[in-house]
């Protein structure tokens, strides 16, 4: 057998035994078929942690190469499980959607682990100022993590008037500031903890991960006046309503995670088919957070 020969079986050989310990990730969806096929490996590029796109029956990585996210990626993920958009729409884990009639100024539980915890911190518009509005016009305004002791804060800043080319997004870990090179790619990594933060876009886009725990993709966008004027938002000159855009992805939930809305919402009450399809939901107090902390109380 020639040298050549040797080098393609060992690389083969290779292959196959990285094939061997990947892990393995299965559709959770019972409405799509491909539930129904079992388990997949991971890709050799992503070798622990993966998923199956329910609707396409496809193993996927967790994150894109940044060099392919572009803002019209990042609109798109506000159609993907695990995201949190617009005012604010969720989708499940499960693909069900449904819309968070939270309030201004208040604080909500998005998930609450044994060492991970997830607030979102609503902005708005009062349905007292509105006198039309049945309900607040709410937003997330920012966000707060906590995983084991490390603290993230990321929040949209106030804009009055939208620049595209400025970055309005403020980030702190562990009550400092991170200030990262206005470049997409650009990367910080934390000294104490597995995170990472990238540039997805050279201004207001970032993907925050910790290896086989978690990956969170946020975004900063404004209220534009066409959607003012469509939806009766109100929106000023001194403020755009410039708001936070998610879209997570979890990989170790504890089996006693006690409530996430990133999940289908299972409240006494509502029937499977409302679970199965869209819905609206409004303010029940078992998901406020305590104060404007990130303890939470669900």
């Amino acid at each position: 057998m020639t040298f050549t020969k040797w080098v393609l079986l060992i690389m083969v050989c290779a292959a196959v035994a990285a094939q061997a310990r990947a892990c393995r990730a299965r559709c959770e969806n019972h409405h799509y078929s491909c539930s129904k096929r079992g388990s997949f490996p991971c890709p050799s590029r992503c070798p622990r942690i993966c998923y199956v796109n329910c609707k396409r029956c496809k193993v996927k990585c967790p994150v894109e190469s940044t060099r392919r996210l572009s803002e019209a990626s990042l609109s798109a993920a506000c159609d993907k499980p695990g995201a949190v958009c617009h005012d604010p729409r969720f989708i499940g884990g499960d693909s069900s959607m449904f819309y968070f009639h939270g309030k201004k100024g208040k604080d909500f539980c998005l998930v609450s682990d044994k060492d991970l915890h997830i607030n979102a911190h609503f902005m708005g518009k009062s349905a007292t100022q509105e006198q039309e509005l049945k309900h607040d016009l709410t937003w997330v305004k920012s966000i707060g993590v906590r995983f084991r002791s490390h603290q993230i804060y990321l929040g949209a800043n106030k804009v009055a008037r939208w620049e595209s080319a400025l970055d309005q997004l403020t980030l702190l870990v562990d009550g400092q500031s991170v200030l990262l090179p206005p470049r997409r790619g650009a990367q910080w990594e934390d000294r104490l903890s597995p995170l990472k933060i990238t540039r997805v876009l050279n201004v207001n886009a970032v993907i925050l991960q910790v290896p086989h725990k978690f990956s969170l993709t946020a975004w900063v966008v404004p209220v534009t006046a066409e959607e003012s004027r469509v939806h009766g938002y109100g929106m000023t000159e001194d403020d755009c309503l410039a708001h936070l855009q998610l879209n997570f992805k979890f990989y170790e939930l504890s089996p006693n995670c006690r409530i996430s809305l990133l999940r289908t919402v299972r409240l006494p009450g509502l029937s499977k088919e409302w679970n199965r399809g869209s819905g609206s939901l409004g303010c029940p107090p078992r998901f406020n957070a305590t104060g404007r902390g990130i303890v939470c109380r669900c």
